[in-house]
């Protein structure tokens, strides 16, 4: 289980081949970072000594995800992001939003299929609700 974290319960900036299943995400994000707090970050980090290009090939599945109000959306995926795959994950509480950018060009191949009790947003509209 995967509790009370500060701004993310998992922060999974360029990995390639990033596995995420069978896991209890219980009320993270409590740091109150704007539009930043959740259970799960996919992005680019300002610095990262391995030079990976990007965050690539992850599948995020069959996980439970308990939230609270606090939380603006429980994965987000950001650029640059290639083939994420979030499949058969478990939604439940105040939060139930999936944010993907989908309008970047560095944001390709995500697919969200069978997540119980999630919301799909983009992000230029999720960011519009936390403002």
């Amino acid at each position: 289980m995967i509790e009370e974290s500060g701004r993310d319960g998992l922060w999974a900036p360029e990995s390639i081949g990033l596995v995420v299943t069978g896991n209890v995400f219980r009320h993270n994000g409590r740091k109150d970072h704007g539009d930043l707090d959740g259970e799960i970050m996919i992005n680019q980090s300002r610095y990262d000594p391995s030079h990976t290009p990007r965050c690539e090939n992850y599948r995020i599945a069959d996980n439970l995800f308990i939230t609270t109000d606090g939380q603006d959306a429980v994965i987000r995926v950001l650029p640059k992001a290639m083939d994420i795959v979030i499949e058969n994950n478990t939604f439940r509480g105040a939060c139930r939003k999936i944010v993907v950018d989908w309008d970047s060009p560095d944001v390709q191949g995500v697919v969200l299929r069978q997540n119980d009790g999630s919301q799909s947003q983009p992000k230029a509209e999720a960011a519009r609700k936390t403002k």
